[in-house]
């Protein structure tokens, strides 16, 4: 079994439904592909969420991470499902329509901290208003792509906290400069 799958198990409820249903998203569908038999889906947007809601409390394992984000939430009684869809599904339509699968993969693979930071990016972006120049955010992406801390960041020990709080930081002040 898959960590989320065991996940789903220990933490039944609103969470994980909420996240079951994040996945049928079609922006999401469109840059993860399809559903995952495994619910590695599922786990993506929860890191995505964790990271966005609680990077200040991040601490390796990222399984552990997972864990007590879900564990504390798992009525939806700290973030409800309004605040999470307001932050998963603005970000995850920005990322599709300008951005595009291609800007999660590193080579040919879905590259899981690229596309955390980058939805993070985008997240906290958009939390400061809409984004009214998106033709910038690829550029944006690309030069993020470019800068050699965030390539360390997303190649290697990519959830050692150093590296977690690097790609975070690195991707959020790319795309804040987006207008």
């Amino acid at each position: 079994r898959r960590a989320q799958e065991i996940r789903a198990c220990i933490y039944e409820g609103k969470f994980i439904s909420l996240l079951k249903d994040l996945a049928q998203n079609p922006s999401w569908i469109d840059i993860y592909g399809s559903a995952s038999a495994r619910s590695k889906d599922q786990e993506l947007i929860l890191r995505f969420l964790a990271l966005y809601f609680s990077a200040d409390k991040y601490e390796r394992p990222m399984k552990h991470f997972l864990n007590r984000f879900v564990a504390s939430n798992r009525e939806l009684n700290k973030f409800d499902e309004s605040s999470i869809r307001a932050v998963f599904e603005p970000t995850i339509e920005l990322a599709q329509q300008h951005l595009g699968r291609a800007a999660f993969r590193s080579v040919r693979n879905l590259n899981t901290a690229i596309l955390d930071s980058v939805l993070y990016g985008l997240g906290k972006r958009l939390e400061a208003g809409p984004v009214t120049a998106p033709n910038r955010l690829a550029a944006a992406l690309e030069e993020l792509k470019a800068n050699p801390d965030y390539e360390d960041a997303y190649k290697t020990a990519t959830t050692d906290e150093a590296k977690v709080a690097m790609r975070l930081k690195l991707a959020k002040n790319a795309f804040a400069a987006v207008p």
